[in-house]
């Protein structure tokens, strides 16, 4: 005769000798084994440790610029890693040179495991010249030109948002310029 305590999260039930235990949190069972006569008995104990299943989504893939690195997380402290690149660790910094593809799977003991893809696409770096330095006459302007980069976003040290800017006054001048989609 066996009997399990708690007698939840047992399939087929409580009274075999090896049931299936389920539980939603870890739980020491205890198992009475009884002879039939009843005269014999003994007590045993075992732990059934519930882990949770890592849980890994890079969501949408990753754009950035030429000569730049990326790191790339697969959360889920405390489990252990599997990279496409070899890496066993929570986090990787990558640069690669072309589109590439990296993977990562996350385990917790033997069974407990996800895995997850992302894409790292490579945008080529906007490229600015402002030319030579220039002098101008009094009362005179002078066009400045960030270059031929249509889909970027332009911040002058005016203040100015735009590719071009025109410049009446001596001074020097800088303009960052931004792809989209870094």
């Amino acid at each position: 005769k066996y009997t399990w305590t708690p007698s939840t999260f047992l399939s087929p039930g409580p009274n075999v000798s090896g049931p299936i235990a389920t539980p939603a949190a870890t739980t020491t069972y205890r198992l009475i084994a009884q002879s039939l006569s009843g005269m014999c008995k003994d007590t045993a104990f075992v732990k059934v440790n519930v882990v949770p299943i890592p849980s890994i989504n890079f969501g949408h893939d990753r754009n950035f610029c030429t000569g730049k690195t990326m790191t790339l997380d697969a959360g889920n402290p405390g489990a252990q890693y599997r990279w496409s690149t070899g890496d066993t660790t929570k986090t990787i910094t990558v640069a690669p040179p072309a589109k590439t593809t990296y993977w990562v799977q996350a385990s917790v003991g033997a069974k407990c495991k996800d895995a997850d893809t992302v894409d790292v696409n490579i945008l080529p770096s906007p490229t600015v010249e402002l030319g030579n330095d220039t002098n101008i006459c009094s009362g005179q302007s002078v066009v400045l030109d960030a270059g031929g980069n249509p889909t970027a976003t332009y911040k002058w040290s005016t203040g100015a948002a735009t590719k071009t800017i025109s410049v009446s006054t001596a001074g020097l001048y800088h303009v960052k310029v931004t792809s989209p989609n870094t």
